[in-house]
Order: structure tokens, then sequence, then C-alpha cells
């Protein structure tokens, strides 16, 4: 087998990332496509809650923290997210996510 930074047999479908292990794929493909590749045990509704929901957090921690940079790109995952999957996704379920995150960083202060 090839060993070294050119052998990269996993490359991906969306953009020009490519990696040596599968399971890099699966991450990247979840984090950067919002494409759940092979979720055992979770439906595509189940998996999409999860992303908005882990999204909206952090979009709500950053933005109190003051980086606007960072809350941007959060926020632009999410329209991604909304955008690929509105078959199942739809625009309120993302402000109610982003609604509960706000109560809870309230919460917690």
């Amino acid at each position: 087998m090839n060993r070294g930074s050119k052998y990269n047999p996993y490359q991906c479908p969306e953009c020009s990332y490519k990696t040596t292990r599968k399971a890099n794929m699966k991450v990247h493909l979840a984090r950067m496509h919002g494409l759940a590749p092979d979720l055992p045990g979770l439906s595509q509704e189940d998996w999409l809650d999860r992303q908005v929901q882990s999204l909206a957090n952090k979009y709500v921690q950053v933005k109190s923290d003051g980086d606007e940079r960072e809350a941007s790109r959060i926020y632009s995952s999410l329209t991604a997210l909304y955008y690929r999957h509105r078959d199942v996704l739809t625009l309120e379920h993302i402000s109610r996510a982003l609604e509960r995150a706000k109560k809870r960083l309230e919460a917690h202060r």
C-alpha cells in the first residue's frame, strides 16, 4: 500500500477534499455538506434535527461572544442545510431551534 500525502483514495463528490480514511470522509460529508452517510439507527429527520440543534447552539454561543465572522459562518451552514433538505426541513424548525438555544444560554447565565 502506498503511504504519503499524495495517496488519498477517498474524494468528496461535492468538493476537492481528499482523505486516506473512509471515516474522515463521512465526517467531512456530514459537517461540510449536510449529508448523512450511513447513520445506523437514525432517520434522516433525527439526523437533521441533531444537526440543526448543534448548529443553533454554536450560533447562539458565538453570537453572544461577539464573534460575528464565526456566527456568519455557522448561519451559512444552517442555511445550506435547509436548502439541501427542504423536503424535510423548514425555516420554522430552524427558527424554533435558535429560540430554544437562546433560552438555554440565558438560563445558564
